[in-house]
């Protein structure tokens, strides 16, 4: 039984692995979800709400103060994992504040395609492949630098992050806005210090810059993975 919200299953296999001698980690557990799944009516709404409303599922993915290793099958920690393509996509529309405009062009269908096609040549698995670890690779590292589609969601537009952020002067504001757009969170004083550092040098291009700034956020681990 896989667990896409916990990162990992009560059966947790490979896919060659599906078999009675490959036992759950907590088969009470199993047997107690089970049993009032078909309870409810083999209701998976209710079954959904269930998993998210367990402690296990709201943990951290820091360990617990005192604990310097724990087993993964313990459900301790949340377990750190990759976005998929698709949902890195949509994030990344989101942060910037360019899925309005996609949805609104002229062909908004072959324009998203388009986006979730490079997205997949740039992230997913091979084919057959499960997508359960987080595997650094040179074509994903190469998309975030240069694809031209990823690059043009930074350029600035009077509705999205960019041009957003080019209207604020307040640098530390700015700041603010900035990732609290890409990573739902302030900044530290460090991370606040080195922007405006690198705001505050001479640059023909403000816009240039900031997007740069955006870009770096948007490459980072803390945004590529669901903590």
């Amino acid at each position: 039984m896989a667990f896409p919200f916990l990162g990992r299953g009560l059966v947790h296999h490979p896919l060659d692995l599906d078999h009675r001698g490959n036992p759950p980690s907590h088969p009470q557990w199993l047997d107690l979800l089970a049993q009032e799944f078909v309870a409810h009516r083999y209701d998976l709404k209710w079954l959904i709400r269930e998993i998210l409303h367990t402690r296990a599922y709201q943990r951290s993915s820091l360990l617990p103060e005192g604990v310097e290793t724990v087993a993964v099958t313990r459900f301790r920690t949340a377990l750190e994992r990759r976005l998929s393509p698709e949902v890195l996509l949509d994030s990344i529309l989101e942060a910037t504040e360019e899925r309005e405009r996609i949805q609104k062009s002229t062909d908004a269908k072959a324009n998203y395609d388009a986006y979730r096609a490079r997205f997949l040549k740039a992230f997913a698995a091979q084919p057959r492949e499960a997508e359960t670890e987080i595997e650094p690779a040179l074509r994903s590292a190469l998309f975030l630098l240069n694809d031209p589609l990823l690059l043009d969601l930074l350029r600035e537009r009077p509705n999205n992050l960019v041009g957003r952020l080019c209207r604020e002067s307040a640098p530390a504001k700015l700041t603010d806005e900035l990732y609290l757009a890409v990573l739902s969170r302030r900044p530290t004083d460090t991370e606040r210090q080195q922007v405006q550092q690198f705001l505050s040098r001479p640059a023909p291009d403000r816009a240039k810059a900031i997007g740069q700034l955006a870009w770096a956020l948007l490459a980072s681990m803390e945004f590529n993975v669901q903590h």
